[in-house]
């Protein structure tokens, strides 16, 4: 599962985010793997829903949920693990 899907996702949710991340299930893209075997009038009405998804999931306002300083918030050091 993308790791960036918040935890109370819905099905049109995981498909939107799956498509937009490149997810594949057996070289499928995941929505037409979704899709496999369902009625036209579904697939048709879930792209929509996927296609609203797309827009709400990935439209971030970073300037109204960062706060202005940045000095509240401590830096941490980052070091690559030594495989040895």
């Amino acid at each position: 599962m993308p790791s960036s899907l918040p935890e109370d996702s819905t099905l049109y949710d995981m498909l939107a985010v799956g498509g937009r991340e490149g997810t594949k299930l057996q070289g499928i893209g995941i929505f037409d793997f979704w899709a496999r075997g369902k009625h036209p009038k579904t697939i048709r009405r879930v792209r929509g829903e996927v296609a609203k998804r797309r827009e709400n999931t990935f439209s971030i306002d970073w300037h109204r949920l960062l706060p202005e300083e940045f000095s509240r918030f401590p830096m941490v050091a980052y070091h690559e693990p030594d495989p040895f």
